[in-house]
């Protein structure tokens, strides 16, 4: 940044994993791909930062509000996030917590009433996704509901 104003934005970088470019193309129109050589992405709207102190930190306060609301925290994962991947109005509006008791619920019934549905997830390629949220998901809603409670960010 230089003296006075500047234009500021999120920026992140994917992991090994995550950075192809069918990932790359499912981040939506909130996010673009910066260096792809380096699998850095950043959140398209940016804000000035400048005027006084306090203006300073109500702009960040306001921008770091609409960045978050398109992360996703991941529990035992430090400096680690999932993007939400967007619909054509942006981010999908559910808090996380919601968003991991309709996977539990969707499995449970998958348990219980389509136990061979369940099993082919298991033994594709991506079972691995569903063996970590399983891992996680309780620490995670528990970290969650905290935060609600203490009104702190985790992230």
């Amino acid at each position: 940044m230089g003296a006075g104003h500047s234009n500021t934005y999120f920026c992140a970088s994917l992991t090994n994993n995550w950075s192809t470019t069918h990932s790359k193309n499912k981040v939506g129109g909130k996010f673009a791909v910066v260096f792809d050589d380096m699998n850095l992405i950043r959140f398209k709207k940016s804000f000035k930062w400048g005027g006084t102190q306090g203006q300073k930190i109500v702009n960040l306060n306001e921008y770091n509000g609409k960045v978050h609301s398109f992360l996703h925290y991941i529990h035992d994962e430090p400096n680690k996030v999932y993007i939400k991947r967007c619909d054509r109005d942006g981010a999908i509006n559910l808090n996380s917590i919601v968003i991991s008791f309709c996977i539990l619920h969707r499995l449970s019934e998958l348990c219980r009433y389509h136990p061979e549905s369940l099993m082919r997830h298991y033994k594709n390629k991506y079972s691995w996704i569903l063996e970590e949220f399983l891992k996680r998901v309780l620490d995670q809603v528990v970290d969650e509901i905290s935060a609600e409670i203490t009104g702190r960010e985790i992230c």
